[in-house]
């Protein structure tokens, strides 16, 4: 896929693997839209890059179908989305000097990894379905990250 001019969204897009990602997608001439909860590093990336930065909280489905809109407004719907958006919780499922792990911290990061994940992929979709397809009959590309944290 040639990357001049195409949309490319990224969840989790201001830091680690995903703002790397975003500057090697930029450079090669993609539109970058960050998808994020911090607008602090979002903002200022987004507009080094020439792209925009949209908040959104992956685990809420209406924050994200939200912010796909407002960046499709913006620059248009995706061929690429790279989700990234991702927690480690690091603790054990039970211990002796900290009890059981809490539930709810348990049900935040699955909520955030794996939902979030596939809805990104979801809602992304739909975007491509409609698109044009290139010469190849391609439409676009969702990649999906996965962390070695989840490995400690």
């Amino acid at each position: 896929m040639k990357l001049e001019g195409v949309a490319a969204f990224l969840t989790g897009g201001a830091s680690g693997l995903g703002a790397a990602t975003a500057r090697v997608l930029a450079e090669a001439g993609a539109i970058v839209a960050l998808l994020d909860r911090d607008m602090v590093l979002a903002e200022p990336l987004a507009k080094e890059l020439g792209g925009v930065a949209v908040k959104c909280d992956v685990a809420d489905h209406d924050s994200l179908k939200a912010a796909v809109l407002q960046a499709c407004a913006a620059i248009g719907p995706p061929r690429i989305a790279v989700n990234f958006a991702g927690i480690d919780v690091s603790r054990k499922i039970a211990s002796r000097s900290q009890g059981p792990h809490p539930i709810a911290s348990m049900q935040r990061e699955i909520n955030i990894n794996v939902i979030g994940t596939l809805d990104g992929c979801a809602l992304f979709a739909e975007q491509m379905m409609n698109l044009e397809p290139f010469e190849d009959g391609e439409r676009g590309v969702l990649i999906n990250i996965a962390s070695g944290a989840a490995f400690n």
